[in-house]
C-alpha cells in the first residue's frame, strides 16, 4: 500500500477536477513549486495510484443510452478470461466489472435503441450461455458523478451524467478527438492536432464545443483503490414506497458524504443504486448503518456488491 501524504492528496484532490490543468496552474493553486509537483504526479503515475488520465464523456448529449447487464456465473476460470477478452474487444460494451457479492459480473452497453441493446446484449450471453447462470439489467436514466474529495475530507461536489438524449452531431473529427482524450486527457492540442491530420487552433475550438454541449462532461484521474488501501463497493437501494422527498434528501446526504462516488437513478427492479470508495468494510458498513437509519422510512433493503476490477471505454468505438 502507497502511504499518501498530504500533498499527493491536494495532488490528487486538483487532477481528479481536472485531469487537464496544467502543472503550472496546479503549482499555483497548492503554493508548491512547478518541479515538486511534476516529480509528484510522475511518482503517483510509476507506484500506480494514478492508472491513467481519463475524460468522462455523456453518450446522451449525442444520442447514445447506456444499459448495464448484470450476471452470476459459473466458476470456470478458462471461460471467465474468454468472457472478459470478448467484453474488452467489443466496440459497443464501455464498462466492465468483475465483482463478489450479490453479482460476479456487470458490463455496461452504448446503444441506440432498446432493440439494438438487445441485440447486442443477446449475442453476449448466447455466446457464454454455458457461463451465465442468471442475469439483470438496467437502464441508466441519471447519474450524480462525485469527485474524490474523500482525499481532503470535504463534502462532494459533483457533474451530471444522462438526462434526456439529444442528437448533437459529431463529425469524424470529434470523434477522433474524444477517442485520444478519453485515452489520455492530458494530450496536448498539438499532439492530438498531428494523430488527426488537422490544427492546434482548430483542434482547441472543438474542445471547447465539445464542453459547451456537455459531450465533455469532466476531465479525472483513474485511481488503482488497492495501491491506497481502498475498497469500491456498490449499494442497490431497494424502496418501500417512491416519494421525491426522499430523493431530494437523499442526493444532498450524496453531496455531503466525500466516499460516495455515484449515485444513480435507473429503470429496473432497483431503481437507485450508489457506488463507495472507502477504507475497508468496517467504513463501508458504518456508511450503510447510518443510511440505514437517516432513511428507514424508504428504504426496505441494501444488496452490497464489492468491485474487484474494471474497464472504462467512455466513447463507443466504430461510430466516427
Amino acid at each position: 500500500m502507497i502511504d499518501l501524504d498530504l500533498i499527493d492528496k491536494k495532488i490528487l484532490y486538483e487532477l481528479d477536477h481536472n485531469s487537464r490543468r496544467p502543472i503550472s496552474a496546479i503549482s499555483k493553486k497548492l503554493k508548491i513549486g512547478r518541479d515538486r509537483v511534476a516529480y509528484r504526479i510522475k511518482r503517483l503515475e510509476e507506484d500506480g495510484v494514478i492508472k491513467g488520465f481519463s475524460t468522462t464523456t455523456n453518450p446522451y448529449k449525442f444520442g447514445i443510452s447506456v444499459y448495464k447487464t448484470y450476471l452470476k456465473i459459473e466458476n470456470n476460470k478458462p471461460r471467465i478470461g474468454e468472457f472478459i477478452e470478448y467484453l474488452t474487444k467489443h466496440p459497443r460494451i464501455y464498462w466492465i466489472a468483475q465483482c463478489s457479492g450479490t453479482y460476479d459480473f456487470i458490463f455496461s452497453t452504448f446503444a441506440k435503441s432498446p432493440k439494438e441493446f438487445y441485440e447486442i446484449q443477446d449475442k453476449v450471453l448466447s455466446e457464454f450461455s454455458d457461463l451465465v447462470i442468471e442475469f439483470n439489467m438496467y437502464n441508466l436514466v441519471e447519474i450524480w458523478c462525485y469527485y474524490k474529495n474523500y482525499f481532503l475530507s470535504k463534502g462532494s461536489d459533483y457533474f451530471y451524467f444522462g438526462g434526456y438524449p439529444e442528437n448533437n452531431e459529431l463529425d469524424k473529427l470529434d470523434w477522433g478527438i474524444l477517442e485520444l482524450l478519453t485515452q489520455d486527457s492530458r494530450m496536448n492540442v498539438v499532439d492530438i492536432a498531428g494523430k488527426l491530420k488537422s490544427t492546434a487552433m482548430i483542434i482547441k475550438n472543438r474542445i471547447k464545443r465539445l464542453e459547451k454541449l456537455e459531450i465533455i462532461s469532466s476531465y479525472r484521474i483513474d485511481v488503482d483503490w488497492s495501491k491506497i488501501g481502498m475498497t469500491f463497493f456498490k449499494s442497490q437501494l431497494y424502496m418501500r414506497h417512491y416519494d421525491p422527498i426522499f430523493e431530494k434528501q437523499f442526493r444532498s446526504y450524496c453531496e455531503t458524504n466525500p466516499n460516495i462516488s455515484y449515485y444513480i437513478k435507473q429503470i429496473g427492479n432497483c431503481k437507485h443504486e450508489i457506488e463507495l470508495e472507502v477504507d475497508g468494510y468496517e467504513h463501508y458498513n458504518k456508511i450503510i448503518d447510518d443510511i440505514r437509519e437517516k432513511f428507514s422510512g424508504y428504504i426496505r433493503n441494501i444488496d452490497t456488491i464489492i468491485i474487484e476490477k474494471e474497464f472504462f471505454k467512455w466513447v463507443p468505438h466504430e461510430m466516427g
